[in-house]
């Protein structure tokens, strides 16, 4: 019986993993979004830029899984109080500090408010 219980718990601790790997994998359109804050931090390696949205907090960083973003020009091109429409792709936990990243951005209208 514990045989069994071991082999119960590896399944379901793989099976969690391919649906986080899943998850995290799939792209979505997130729209209307003002742009409040644009802060970076840097990690000894990378620098991980974060762009923070009256709906979210997202970040650009180079690595997702091995696809290569250019995470400064997504964050240099942006604008405090400007919208825009986001691409993004991972999971949204922000409890547990995993944004989803920003892959490509469409400005909404370019009147700036601060």
């Amino acid at each position: 019986m514990n045989r069994d219980y071991l082999y119960s718990i590896f399944t379901v601790l793989f099976l969690a993993a391919i649906a986080f790997f899943v998850f995290s994998q799939r792209t979505e359109n997130i729209s209307d979004c003002r742009v409040i804050d644009l802060q970076s931090e840097y990690n000894g390696q990378n620098v991980t830029y974060f762009v923070i949205c009256e709906k979210e907090t997202f970040k650009t960083s180079m690595r997702v899984f091995g696809n290569e973003y250019p995470n400064s020009d997504i964050f240099l091109h942006l604008e405090k109080g400007a919208k825009y429409d986001f691409k993004v792709n991972g999971l949204g936990l922000n409890v547990f500090g995993l944004h989803r990243n920003i892959v490509s951005f469409y400005e909404k209208d370019v009147t700036i408010s601060e």
